[in-house]
């Protein structure tokens, strides 16, 4: 029983890496101002994005939110949206300082290429969601 409980969350942790890699290579390729200079970097970069999410985003997201409270009040929650778009856009503008060998040209390059990764990862995130419960059906 364990062992399949840890396949099932391996599986889930490999398919959240592989939405995140194809998003991150998605955005190399759509915006002029990110660029990576090989295979092996771009494996890294989605590795230090990964770890930047766990260690950072808890103690940016909360503060984050508490300072657009009266905005998130206002629109009913959607501003919550630009939040977290401004959350990835500063992490992913940080893995371009932090690893050398993947350039975020400027920060408006990583908003663009935080709106990519986010509606890739997205859109995959629902489309395995809807694989998995179709494969539970039968």
């Amino acid at each position: 029983m364990a062992f399949r409980t840890t396949r099932r969350v391996f599986s889930k942790w490999l398919r959240e890496w592989m939405s995140l890699m194809l998003g991150i290579l998605l955005a190399t390729n759509l915006v002029g101002g990110i660029k990576y200079d090989s295979p092996a970097v771009l494996v890294f970069a989605v590795f230090v994005l990964c770890l930047l999410n766990i260690i950072v985003r808890p103690i940016l997201q909360p503060l984050l939110i508490f300072l657009s409270l009266p905005l998130v009040i206002l629109t009913f929650g959607l501003a919550l949206l630009v939040v977290f778009w401004f959350i990835n856009a500063i992490l992913f503008y940080c893995v371009g300082e932090i690893l050398e060998g993947f350039h975020v040209a400027s920060f408006g390059d990583a908003m663009l290429g935080a709106l990519i990764v986010s509606v890739t990862w997205w859109l995959l995130h629902q489309l395995f969601e809807t694989a998995t419960e179709n494969g539970r059906r039968r």
